[in-house]
Parts: C-alpha cells; sequence; structure tokens
C-alpha cells in the first residue's frame, strides 16, 4: 500500500533527494555565513570597547590633574586670604593696643593715686572678683584690659578669615 503512494512521486525521488542536499548545504553555508559575522562584529565591539575604555582612562587621568590643580589653586587662594587676615589682625592688634594704652595713659591723671597715695595703686586692696552688682565699676588691670582687647580682635579676625574661606567656592569651574 505504502508502494502505491510512493508511485506517483517515484520518478522525483532523485530531485528530491537533490533538493535536500541543496538546501541542507545552503543552510551550512548560512550558519558558517553568520558565524563569521558575528565574529567580525565580535572584533569590532572588542576594537570599540578597548577605545572607550582608553577615552574614559584618559579622560578620569584628565579629570584627575585638573582636579589636582584646582584643589591646589583653592589651598592658594585660602592661604593667601588667611595670611592677609593675620596681616591685618596684627595691625589692627597693635592699632587698638596702642589706642588701649593712650586712652589710659590720658585719663591716668585723673586716677584716684590710691589707698597709700602711691601713684597707680588703686584705692581698693585687691581687684574685684566675682560678678558686679548693678552700678559697680569693675577694676581691671591694664595687663587684663590688653588680653580682652587682643582676644576681641583675634575672634573677630578668625571669624573674618573663616567666612572669607569658607566664601572660595572650590568647586567653581576655572580653566588651567
Amino acid at each position: 500500500m505504502i508502494g502505491r503512494i510512493l508511485d506517483p512521486i517515484r520518478p522525483y525521488f532523485a530531485a528530491i533527494a537533490l533538493a535536500a542536499v541543496v538546501a541542507g548545504g545552503l543552510w551550512v553555508w548560512r550558519i558558517d555565513t553568520l558565524r563569521a559575522s558575528y565574529k567580525r562584529q565580535l572584533g569590532e565591539l572588542r576594537t570599540e570597547y578597548a577605545a572607550f575604555q582608553t577615552r574614559i582612562i584618559d579622560r578620569t587621568a584628565e579629570a584627575l590633574r585638573l582636579d589636582r590643580a584646582r584643589n591646589a589653586q583653592v589651598a592658594a587662594e585660602q592661604r593667601a586670604v588667611i595670611q592677609e587676615t593675620s596681616n591685618d589682625y596684627l595691625k589692627a592688634r597693635d592699632a587698638e593696643l596702642a589706642r588701649l594704652r593712650e586712652r589710659l595713659r590720658a585719663i591716668a591723671p585723673q586716677a584716684n593715686p590710691g589707698g597709700g597715695g602711691a601713684p597707680g595703686v588703686p584705692a581698693l586692696p585687691v581687684l574685684s572678683t566675682g560678678p558686679l552688682r548693678s552700678g559697680e565699676a569693675a577694676i581691671v588691670d591694664v595687663a587684663d584690659a590688653e588680653v580682652c582687647t587682643e582676644n576681641t580682635l583675634r575672634l573677630e579676625s578668625l571669624m573674618a578669615a573663616w567666612n572669607a574661606v569658607a566664601a572660595i567656592d572650590p568647586n567653581e569651574r576655572v580653566p588651567f
């Protein structure tokens, strides 16, 4: 029975076999072509990725160089601000201490000559200690007045230096 079914197509067996061999050959050729194409594309991709990695490394090195240059520039600006503030502080301190000494010298003749009649000795036997009551005057010697003046100026100059240094933006883009 199978023979009768195959009888009409028996003359075409050779053609069918030849077509199957040709189709198989084309299929193998297609796979080889695709494989070669994939290998070529993989090579191109690896080359492109290597170039990309090189660009990343180069740009990272450039960014690091620029960052170090900017950090050095910011540090130099901060040192300059601190030095300028320090110089201003020393000038202001000397001027203020001279002004304080002059003011104290000006009022010295009016001061009470002291309990024993010796000049420059306060009328009270010791300096005031503790908190003052309302209306009392503090007795402060010249050394304490100078220390207070110097500390006030030092604190003001430290605050000015801190504010000036904090105003320097380390992230500002500056061409190098």
